[in-house]
């Protein structure tokens, strides 16, 4: 019964369990009466698709069957009622005991898909937890071999821009101290963040922080025809977050919006509030994915590139559930996707 349950529906279609219903009633009304023996092995055959409708349909596939004998039975019925009254009781016991049957086949079937599809939810999240754990093992490889390149460079940089250098070059070396300075932050945010488990906010012009955004996209897609729209549709101005999390946050699914879109695509960006949320709505102008794809899009180092990590959405993710928020992502093939990160106000504001 085991291996039944676990066949999906599609294996044993319902038309089949519909002929075998029918063409038994068929079947028995050509039974001469001398032959009792076949008389006697008919109701047992009704067994056969009362069990397969309850082992696929469940429940209501069992009673369903039960149901359309019951109807089927009746001009047999009608006859007995006249010729022999005694069997009609035989017969409305067997009627019974195909409800109780189906129903009960039904009820185990049920139960065992139920179980089958909490322990296949439960190896699910087993695994993402499994491969959360390998990510945070990457993260602090990667913070470990980063920073030391980054002090390299930062040394290499004074000696080459010097206190006598020229005021241009002084300039150069002041961004590029910035720049590392900055992504040495992220890389310890990040790290800090998958082991910690927790971020210091601070508040953000939302206004700013998406000119941060805006500027940072043009120097990304400089060489790409993709544009990026921003709408701030709220009149919230300020927010408190985690602000080089949260900025990379965007980073990554622009850059994947960005991506999907290409050519002469765009990226749209939209932030509005219902006065309890506030959503952060990111959607390309692609050709969408399909469900396999969308169904593992926050799976960790799922990917159907050649190139990249498939760790974007995944950290992506986790920096929304530290701000106390959730991200959603939603896809029409041909039309594009969207990505919605949806905050309560309490947790932001």
């Amino acid at each position: 019964m085991i291996q039944f349950v676990r066949l999906s529906k599609g294996h044993i279609p319902i038309t089949i369990v519909a002929l075998l219903v029918i063409g038994n009633t068929v079947w028995h009304r050509f039974i001469p009466d001398n032959l009792l023996f076949l008389h006697n092995i008919y109701p047992l055959l009704y067994l056969f698709p009362v069990v397969l409708a309850g082992l696929y349909y469940g429940r209501i596939g069992g009673a369903v069957t039960a149901f359309a004998v019951a109807v089927l039975s009746i001009p047999h019925f009608m006859y007995l009622l006249h010729s022999d009254p005694a069997y009609l009781y035989k017969s409305f016991f067997e009627i019974v005991l195909y409800f109780v049957i189906g129903i009960t086949i039904g009820h185990v079937a049920d139960t065992m898909r139920k179980e089958q599809l909490e322990k296949q939810q439960l190896l699910d999240e087993f695994r993402i937890t499994e491969r959360g754990s390998t990510l945070s093992e990457i993260a602090h490889i990667i913070s470990h071999e980063l920073k030391t390149p980054l002090s390299s460079i930062s040394g290499a940089v004074d000696l080459i821009a010097g206190d006598d250098a020229t005021e241009d070059k002084k300039h150069y070396r002041d961004i590029i101290h910035k720049e590392l300075s900055r992504m040495n932050n992220l890389i310890s945010g990040t790290l800090r963040t998958f082991h910690e488990n927790k971020i210091e906010k601070r508040p953000v012009t939302l206004a700013t922080f998406f000119d941060e955004i805006r500027t940072l996209f043009s120097v990304m897609y400089a060489s790409s025809s993709v544009t990026l729209e921003i709408a701030l549709q709220t009149k919230i101005k300020t927010v408190r977050v985690a602000h080089e999390l949260f900025r990379e946050a965007f980073l990554n699914l622009i850059d994947t919006a960005a991506d999907a879109s290409q050519g002469d695509g765009s990226v749209l960006v939209v932030i509005r509030d219902d006065g309890e949320h506030i959503d952060f709505l990111v959607k390309d102008s692609g050709s969408g994915m399909d469900a396999a794809v969308l169904r593992n899009i926050f799976t960790p180092f799922y990917t159907t590139k050649s190139y990249g990590t498939g760790l974007g959405t995944t950290i992506t993710k986790r920096i929304v559930e530290l701000h106390g928020g959730s991200i959603a992502c939603t896809s029409t093939p041909g039309k594009g996707t969207e990505f919605l990160i949806r905050i309560p106000l309490r947790e932001i504001v």
